[in-house]
């Protein structure tokens, strides 16, 4: 073996590459906003640039963007949760309805875990006016059942089967 390769092994090595496009590193530029810039997975980016260091990024450098080739191309995006705490659950609320778009899903502490294993609801749980806004932006709603930031509380009720049970 002499490591020469052939005119037509060297064609069928290059139809194999992923097509690509140069793209110049800018101010502000990251790996992670390239990726939602061009709609290629951040891990196909990283593919095609072995050897570039993303947190070492430098104006001017230049890098491989790889073009979709036939099928889909995972996209990057950004998924937006948003904690609705029930001491200011009308301030975080209007924080969603101010930017709807944005917002995947949202969890509304809207229960209490007690001692005895029980989940009570807070004032104003279950709204109907949050519910029905969620379901008209398409944003997920995940209720929170909060241990009051209480790691000894959860670790009680947890850690005893019979609490376990009355909790479930």
């Amino acid at each position: 073996m002499d490591g020469i390769v052939g005119p037509i092994t060297w064609r069928v090595i290059q139809s194999q590459l992923p097509d690509y496009q140069m793209y110049t590193i800018q101010a502000g530029d990251t790996f992670y906003k390239i990726a939602l810039r061009f709609q290629i997975s951040l891990s196909s980016l990283l593919a095609v640039n072995p050897g570039v260091d993303p947190n070492q990024l430098r104006i001017g450098q230049q890098i491989r963007i790889s073009v979709p080739g036939p099928g889909p191309e995972p996209v990057l995006t950004r998924v937006v949760s948003g904690w609705l705490p029930y001491w200011v659950q009308s301030l975080a609320f209007q924080s969603v309805q101010n930017h709807p778009e944005i917002f995947h899903s949202i969890s509304p502490f809207w229960y209490v875990l007690t001692p005895d294993g029980d989940v009570l609801s807070f004032h104003g749980a279950e709204s109907s006016t949050f519910l029905s806004y969620a379901r008209a932006h398409g944003i997920r709603v995940i209720p929170l059942i909060t241990n009051s930031f209480d790691s000894e509380l959860i670790s009680i009720v947890l850690n005893d089967p019979v609490l376990r049970q009355k909790h479930v």
